[in-house]
């Protein structure tokens, strides 16, 4: 892939309506030209009209976290589902991956879009995570729902099944979303095939997780094309993981953590203090795969 561009995106806040007249506010990827080429502006068009002319590079993102670009030139985001369904995606240009309408695979598992918004009587409702009132208009399920251009994730965390308790005693009271079955990704990386300092994560992608204080390894096929395996999990400690870096040589990674906030009960405690608030830990890439069970 030529270094002429970047990926971005923009704040849930910003208008994001796709083709045809979808609904505003939907998360999307956006490629953003270097300055040089932003700043030229095509006869008939007025000053700024070629950066505001920036093409999207897909739709039906719900809350995309980390993006990197992988074998052949692939480009991957991760991001973050409501309940359940955090996503790794392969990004395609023009795809629609769905949301509102479908979160993580198109199962009708667990997940029905429901349009607070649209209600008649919206400003007098108090949000429930956990229940629709009769007012609150449905979306189609998600296997009745078709779009063109729509792709699924290649690897959901994690998909159950409808019916699945997401008020788990563990995480009582305003904790619950620490025991849904998500593990909140943040940032990405790409430890390529050539040069991987450990076979364990060659041409993989690493997802540092904000809820479980753990770096998550999916294994990429030989084309880029899919995850292939089990969902490897290092570095486990009680702590946010927000981003990662490699080192130049690839035998070390790097981990900045949050500050403060809460992690999950697969990191040791869904109230403890965290071990490495605000900080940069540095774990080796190698010895992993002698490392393993």
């Amino acid at each position: 892939m030529r270094r002429t561009a970047c990926w971005a995106s923009p704040s849930p806040a910003g208008p994001a309506d796709r083709p045809g007249g979808r609904r505003p506010g939907l998360e999307h990827l956006r490629r953003q030209d270097p300055p040089h080429r932003s700043r030229r502006v095509h006869p008939g068009r007025q000053p700024g009209a070629e950066r505001r002319a920036q093409p999207r590079l897909t739709y039906g993102h719900r809350n995309p976290q980390g993006l990197v670009v992988g074998p052949g030139g692939r480009l991957f985001a991760d991001e973050h589902g409501p309940k359940s369904d955090d996503e790794i995606n392969l990004l395609r240009p023009g795809g629609d991956y769905g949301w509102p309408e479908v979160s993580g695979f198109r199962d009708d598992q667990a997940y029905r879009y429901a349009d607070w918004s649209a209600a008649p009587d919206c400003p007098q409702l108090s949000y429930d995570d956990y229940q629709d009132p009769p007012s609150v208009p449905r979306g189609p399920a998600e296997t009745a729902w078709t779009a063109p251009g729509y792709v699924e994730p290649l690897r959901t965390m994690y998909t159950v099944p409808t019916g699945y308790n997401f008020q788990d005693p563990a995480c009582r009271g305003t904790d619950f979303y620490l025991c849904w079955p998500s593990i909140a990704p943040a940032g990405l990386d790409y430890v390529p095939a050539q040069g991987a300092p450990d076979p364990a994560v060659a041409d993989s992608l690493l997802v540092p997780a904000l809820k479980t204080g753990s770096v998550f390894v999916f294994r990429l096929t030989a084309d880029g094309g899919s995850v292939r395996g089990d969902t490897t999990q290092l570095f486990r400690t009680r702590n946010r993981y927000r981003d990662v870096a490699l080192s130049p040589d690839r035998t070390r990674i790097y981990v900045a953590t949050d500050s403060d906030g809460l992690a999950g009960p697969q990191s040791g405690s869904h109230t403890g203090t965290l071990d490495n608030p605000g900080s940069v830990l540095e774990f080796p890439l190698t010895g992993l795969s002698a490392a393993s069970p």
